[in-house]
């Protein structure tokens, strides 16, 4: 086929052969209402303010992509992408390294993947309904969009950003119906990012996979209820943003960041205000050498609002590296200390860049 304008293309019914557009998805819909199989081959040239749909709706089955869709320009402003039935593995989306600035949106499960992915300034839904699972890997070289799971869908998978985050990654926790669950990176989900976060990455559930950042936060990573025993959010470069646990952190959970936290940088735990306390490890500087660092922010571990609760350290702080002025680290324990706050400055020269630690700016 050359170009597919107007209403489009329909097939009702499941696709095994390859289906070729070698010109354009012009204006039009191209619909496939079946199942597509691992045979399948679906590569369409350009799409310009096209429709894709693959499979029904929410209720009906049989109607999974296992296939290879290729999109020779990506999605471009105005064009969209729907997969309605599950997006499972040999299943791939290929956007030919071409930006994704229009919709992309998988509705149930995907253990497949989303590949060459160029600049995502568009929308990206990884999960629509209540408890799917994002189990696969969706890899872009940037972020200034939108990457969201909605209704309490979960990451078990891989979500790479390649480059920088100035746009939002976004997991919401389905609170309707006197529910409340889902939208948590589950152990061995990842969201990657390869630049710096200037944006923001909010999980509404809880957090037992890695968050990880290779470049410096000047955003926001929030954590909406619980840092769990196998979760941790990583920062390779200086935290000058926000780091923000809704509830607790458990034993084994951590939270690091290599390069030090900026005057504007923070590290909050039981944000929430609830009975919840630290009990994993808040880490600041390098693991293993004693480098000069920046702490120049704060650690608050908050207290229970109104209450006798709350704001416990029960595990460890530990920042290594040595520091320009003798001034106290401000660090905030609201609660009971029954963990440690260990300063490594070996090596570091003498006075007055030795320095303790209190509660500079007071517990709210």
């Amino acid at each position: 086929m050359q170009v597919i304008t107007g209403t489009g293309l329909y097939v009702k019914g499941s696709v095994s052969g390859d289906i070729d557009i070698e010109d354009r998805l012009d204006a039009g819909v191209l619909r496939i209402e079946g199942e597509e199989t691992s045979t399948t081959t679906i590569s369409i040239a350009e799409i310009v303010n096209g429709t894709i749909i693959l499979g029904t709706d929410f209720f009906t089955f049989g109607n999974d992509f296992a296939g290879n869709l290729i999109l020779g320009n990506g999605v471009p402003v105005g064009s969209s992408v729907v997969v309605n039935g599950n997006l499972t593995s040999p299943g791939t989306i290929n956007l030919s390294g071409y930006p994704l600035a229009g919709l992309l949106r998988i509705n149930n499960d995907a253990s497949g993947s989303i590949i060459n992915g160029g600049a995502a300034s568009g929308f990206i839904t990884l999960g629509f309904y209540p408890s799917r699972n994002f189990s696969g890997i969706a890899t872009f070289s940037s972020l200034s969009g939108t990457i969201q799971t909605q209704s309490g869908a979960n990451i078990s998978g891989t979500l790479k950003i390649l480059g920088d985050v100035t746009g939002a990654i976004t997991m919401e926790r389905f609170t309707a119906q006197g529910l409340d669950m889902g939208g948590d990176l589950e152990s061995g989900g990842r969201i990657s990012i390869g630049g710096a976060v200037s944006g923001d990455i909010e999980v509404g559930g809880s957090v037992a996979g890695d968050i990880s950042v290779a470049g410096d936060v000047t955003g926001a990573v929030t954590v909406n209820r619980v840092l769990e025993s196998t979760g941790r959010v990583m920062i390779d470069g200086l935290c000058d943003g926000a780091i923000a646990i809704g509830r607790e952190t458990e034993s084994l959970s951590l939270i690091r960041m290599t390069e030090g936290l900026g005057v504007n940088g923070s590290i909050t735990v039981n944000d929430s205000g609830g009975d919840f306390d630290a009990g994993g490890t808040i880490h600041v500087g390098a693991t293993k050498t004693v480098p000069p660092i920046v702490f120049d922010g704060s650690i608050l571990i908050k207290k229970e609002s109104g209450g006798p609760g709350g704001g416990d350290l029960n595990g460890k702080i530990i920042v290594r590296g040595c520091h320009a002025t003798d001034d106290d680290l401000d660090i905030c324990i609201c609660g009971t200390n029954n963990g440690t706050v260990t300063l490594i400055q070996t090596g570091c020269p003498p006075l007055p860049t030795l320095v303790g630690w209190s509660c500079v700016s007071g517990c709210p």
